[in-house]
């Protein structure tokens, strides 16, 4: 059997109204679009109360969020004054098996990473993929990942992605 999916990934949020460096810096952006995709994503009826971080935030980020005392890492951040940057949501692997097995006991709906998207859908941010690590796990496929790691390093493997 082999299982493939999305391992940790990376959100950026961008709001989508106009605003000016002065609601930046009073937080009413960046709180607006936090609670907007908080709300969406339903994150706290499956993780629980949303706290200020107590976790490290992401390079270069100032202020941030976390859902605190879990085994995972998940982080909503924000640059305090630089707007460019926009809102960064880190979802480690873990973070997203838990939220994904938690969704469905709560909702009986599967989760994905394309329901996902579908449903923190926004008119107030857009949301794109920064970082998405993928995984394939092979279960009694009978395969040696030591061979192949050597194969790959003495250049009789080769891995492609795409069309040739």
């Amino acid at each position: 059997m082999i299982n493939i999916g999305v391992d940790q990934f990376t959100l950026i949020l961008k709001p989508n109204f106009k605003y000016d460096y002065s609601n930046w810096l009073d937080k009413s952006v960046q709180e607006s679009v936090i609670m907007q995709f908080i709300s969406l994503s339903k994150m706290q009826s499956v993780f629980g109360k949303l706290s200020k971080a107590d976790v490290t935030l992401p390079s270069g980020y100032t202020n941030g969020y976390n859902f605190n005392n879990k085994l995972y890492y998940f982080c909503i951040a924000y640059h305090e004054y630089y707007y460019k940057m926009n809102i960064i949501v880190k979802i480690s692997g873990y973070a997203w098996h838990m939220y994904c097995k938690l969704y469905k006991e709560i909702y009986k709906v599967d989760m994905n990473i394309r329901e996902f998207f579908k449903i923190i859908d926004s008119k107030i941010y857009s949301s794109r993929l920064s970082r998405c690590d993928l995984y394939v796990d092979f279960i009694d496929e009978g395969i040696d990942v030591n061979k192949i790691t050597k194969s790959i390093g003495a250049g009789r493997t080769e891995i492609r992605y795409g069309k040739k």
